[in-house]
């Protein structure tokens, strides 16, 4: 290794060279030009797969409980095939509105490797606004914890295509507690959703493009209603490549404070409500990033 110094315009030359692993190349996406990563994973369900490389090792610690990279996986393959069997299918929008807890990201890789559209809404969000955030996107099935599922009862009639609630429990000793009924929305508490997790389980046999929609994040709504922005699996797939970049590493363990949502954790002059697990977040990177960069092999809490 030289020791000589190197400005950021020679190493980044070095870093992006033939052969190595930040190698780049010109492509075209949807008539434009672009530089991209040409070893990238094609897709989402290649980062999930990847994250096998370290099945014994841990990949989430929530308070008492510890899941390995192989627990996610197979947890996230059977979620998977669930949302199969009730009709989900690629390019179906997929909500999450839920506090830091677990079953976020269970939800978020059960989600994207149906071809799901992933729609993470902001837990701060009001009965009004989530109720828009649903709507806009066109949300089917909704993820949602008992604070956030009492915000949207009033707002269950206005709510036309969603068809299924799976409730999460604040607490992972006992079932949640839906307590609602409608005549066209079905309820299920999140353990009876997933049901028995198969120890082989795999995701379903999807094919997804780079340039498929993986994600959509809602602005802050600063000068009007929030708007859905969209992500493909390339822009999100970029996120573990983002960590190594920033010496990200095996046995790492990221402890950070904003939401999984992409929000931040201060709104309105006080905290969110108790931000636990949280988000890796860059200026200019993938608000959802920080369980993707997770998947190279540390730990996240």
């Amino acid at each position: 290794m030289s020791e000589t110094p190197l400005s950021i315009a020679e190493a980044t030359a070095q870093m992006t060279a033939p052969g190595q692993m930040f190698e780049t190349e010109r492509t075209v996406i949807n008539g434009v030009e672009m530089t991209v990563w040409k070893h990238a994973p094609r897709n989402l369900r290649q980062v999930l797969d990847l994250s096998l490389n370290h099945a014994e090792r841990d990949f989430l610690v929530y308070e008492d409980e510890r899941f390995t990279f192989d627990q996610h996986y197979r947890i996230a393959s059977t979620l998977a095939h669930r949302l199969s069997e009730i009709g989900v299918t690629k390019g179906d929008r997929v909500a999450i509105a839920l506090r830091n807890l677990p079953q976020w990201v269970f939800a978020f890789w059960g989600a994207m490797v149906t071809g799901a559209v992933v729609v993470p809404l902001n837990a701060w969000w009001t009965s009004d606004e989530l109720a828009y955030g649903l709507t806009d996107s066109g949300s089917t099935v909704l993820f949602v914890d008992e604070e956030r599922l009492e915000r949207l009862r009033k707002q269950l009639d206005n709510l036309p295509e969603l068809e299924t609630i799976v409730v999460v429990s604040d607490d992972p000793k006992r079932p949640a507690h839906i307590d609602a009924k409608h005549d066209r929305i079905r309820f299920m508490g999140f353990d009876d959703f997933l049901g028995e997790v198969d120890p082989t389980a795999t995701p379903p046999e999807v094919h997804i493009d780079p340039e498929d929609d993986a994600t959509m994040f809602y602005t802050s709504g600063t000068t009007g209603r929030p708007k859905g922005a969209v992500g493909t699996h390339r822009r999100e797939g970029g996120g573990p490549r983002a960590g190594s970049g920033q010496l990200i590493v095996v046995d790492d363990v990221v402890v950070t404070r904003t939401p999984l949502d992409g929000t931040w954790p201060v709104r309105r002059g006080r905290e969110g409500p108790d931000f636990r697990l949280s988000s890796l977040r860059s200026s200019g990177q993938s608000r959802s990033g920080w369980h993707m960069r997770c998947h190279i092999g540390c730990v996240c809490l």
